[in-house]
């Protein structure tokens, strides 16, 4: 209880004691970029496993601002449609970059309170056609992670979680640049009169329509297919590129039975040790109607999704990487 008082009064003051303030060091930070419920906290654990290595989730996300994290980012941040960060103009640019260097630097110790570390990971899933801009002005490895739309839209479903094709489709800088007018018209019409499902695979195919096709940043791309189905080979690729020093750990953090709130991280895991990858990446495919799968076809056909198809629980080539083994 003494040392619980203590912090709070040197909280109060404002102090940090040296010893446990975040101080950069030599090894770059990690963005990842996500999609939410597509298996982001497994690669998320897997990224900071390092020990003085803190990660930091959904910085940009603003539906609960009740506590000191929440009333950072209203200060610092402008306020964005449904928490979507999705184009910025100069003003708006310049301070989200500023935001994002202050949070790198350990300004803020209320992300991560009172936690020793050199190095930051960053997960970002609400503001996945900014990857570039992070990627160009900070100093960072990128990483862009990746999962099946349908899968995905299951569990938007299942925890009956927003669409955010509506901030997508009102903004206008974003339809002009990176939709025709025809796909607009479609996504609108999709986003009106569509099923459920419907409207939440295309949120997805809106919020992955710039990393997947538009973006130049170099970065690794990571799906959570290969992921599962290529654990080992995928972990000593990280650890090689990402310069993650404890492998040991990350092999751990499969093994280890999941303490995690998220019923979908415990059960990769454990599909991943008794080897039955291939039934966690297409077990969804009975939860589906062939109707919705259909449907779902013409919405990644007509925005030129051609990374996934409804019809096969894995990704294209193209995402993989390791081209030279089929999953």
């Amino acid at each position: 209880m003494k040392d619980l008082l203590k912090i709070i009064k040197l909280k109060i003051l404002n102090i940090v004691p040296v010893k446990l303030r975040y101080k950069q060091g030599s090894r770059k930070n990690i963005l990842l970029f996500a999609t939410r419920r597509g298996g982001s906290t497994l690669i998320q654990q897997l990224l900071s496993v390092d020990e003085y290595t803190r990660d930091i989730n959904e910085p940009f996300q603003l539906f609960n601002t009740n506590n000191l994290q929440g009333k950072i980012k209203l200060k610092l941040l402008p306020d964005k449609f449904y928490s979507q960060y999705i184009t910025l103009d100069e003003t708006e640019e310049k301070q989200v970059l500023d935001y994002l260097r202050l949070l790198l630097s350990g300004e803020y110790q209320e992300f991560k309170v009172y936690h020793k570390a050199d190095r930051t990971v960053l997960k970002i899933v609400n503001a996945l056609p900014l990857i570039d801009i992070f990627s160009k002005n900070l100093n960072v490895y990128t990483l862009y992670f990746v999962r099946h739309p349908i899968p995905q839209a299951l569990s938007i479903l299942k925890n009956k979680w927003g669409i955010t094709a509506k901030a997508y489709l009102a903004d206008k800088l974003f339809c002009d640049s990176y939709l025709t007018s025809t796909q607009v018209e479609f996504c609108k019409k999709i986003f009106n009169e569509g099923t459920y499902i419907e409207k939440a695979v295309l949120s997805w195919c809106l919020e992955n329509l710039y990393p997947l096709k538009f973006s130049k940043t170099e970065k690794i791309i990571l799906t959570y297919e290969e992921l599962v189905l290529k654990t080992d080979r995928v972990i000593n690729y990280l650890s090689d590129n990402l310069n993650i020093s404890n492998k040991e750990g990350m092999f751990h953090i499969i093994k280890k039975p999941s303490q995690s709130s998220h019923l979908s991280l415990a059960s990769t895991k454990e599909a991943i040790l008794k080897q039955e990858k291939r039934e966690i990446v297409g077990r969804w495919e009975s939860e589906i109607s062939q109707t919705d799968k259909s449907k779902i076809q013409v919405i990644l056909d007509k925005l030129n999704i051609f990374e996934y198809k409804a019809d096969s629980i894995l990704p294209s080539k193209s995402l993989l990487l390791f081209e030279d083994e089929t999953l």
